[in-house]
C-alpha cells in the first residue's frame, strides 16, 4: 500500500487518511504533501542559473520566467524553472 501513489481525492475518508498517515505521507486537505512541488527562494535560482538578482527580477517582472507570490515573496517552482530552463534552450546549427 505505501508503494502506491497518492491521488488528490473529493473526501478522503478518515480511514484511508490513517491508511496514508500509516505510509508516512502528511495530508493537507486530503491533499499529500508528497504533491506539493519543491519551491526555490530567489538566492536559490539565482545561484542554480547563475544570473544576478537583478537579472531574475527583471524575468518576473517581464512574466518571463514562472514564479509564485507567497506574501511578499518570490517562490519558484523547481520543475516549472527546470521546463522553462529547458524550453530556452538553443540547439548548435
Amino acid at each position: 500500500m505505501c508503494g502506491i501513489i497518492c491521488y488528490v481525492l473529493d473526501n478522503v475518508t478518515k480511514e484511508a487518511r490513517n491508511v496514508v498517515a500509516g505510509c508516512g505521507i502528511a495530508l493537507l486537505g486530503g491533499v499529500a504533501m508528497s504533491a506539493f512541488p519543491t519551491f526555490l527562494s530567489v538566492e536559490e535560482v539565482c545561484e542554480k542559473l547563475q544570473v544576478s538578482k537583478p537579472t531574475l527580477y527583471r524575468w518576473t517582472h517581464r512574466k518571463e520566467i514562472p514564479f509564485y507570490k507567497v506574501g511578499k515573496h518570490l517562490r519558484f517552482s523547481q520543475a516549472e524553472v527546470l521546463d522553462w530552463l529547458t524550453k530556452r534552450r538553443e540547439l548548435p546549427k
